[in-house]
């Protein structure tokens, strides 16, 4: 899980935009839900705080509102 934070945190600075301020991390998917430990590796990894997405069906709940018209940043 170390190592998996550390990759995180690699991706994200090859992927970050400059001017661009990341506030906090939301993870996403059945590993992170069923492990707190990985949660805290990353938020350490990052120094800020760290959660999870408010559905535990992500993928179903992201359907629903494409289905639905709803924006995705709304």
């Amino acid at each position: 899980f170390r190592n998996m934070a550390r990759n995180y945190r690699m991706l994200y600075e090859r992927l970050k935009t400059v001017g661009k301020d990341v506030e906090k991390i939301v993870c996403a998917g059945g590993l992170a839900r069923k492990n707190p430990l990985l949660l805290n590796l990353i938020a350490a990894e990052f120094g800020l705080p760290c959660g999870l997405t408010p559905y535990a069906e992500d993928t179903l709940y992201g359907l629903l509102r494409i289905a639905a018209g709803i924006n995705a940043c709304s």
